[in-house]
């Protein structure tokens, strides 16, 4: 088996999201910050870590996790 004629893919890498997408995302992401920024990190929680809600001590940072390396 033989390979030949190469060349340089000339495409470039897409979004990730189309435009407005990302500005709303944006836009909510920064509603987050300022949420947590008077209520304390720890007010908000993501879908994914609802279930560690009464399993993991929290402080005002959010969770406390049981590596003390990756809590803040």
């Amino acid at each position: 088996m033989t390979f030949s004629n190469f060349t340089r893919a000339g495409g470039e890498q897409g979004a990730l999201f189309d435009e407005p997408e990302a500005g709303r995302r944006a836009a909510l992401y920064r509603a987050f910050d300022r949420v947590r920024a008077d209520f304390g990190h720890g007010i908000l929680v993501s879908g994914r870590a609802l279930h560690l809600k009464g399993r993991l001590a929290e402080d005002e940072h959010g969770f406390v996790l049981r590596t003390p390396s990756l809590t803040k």
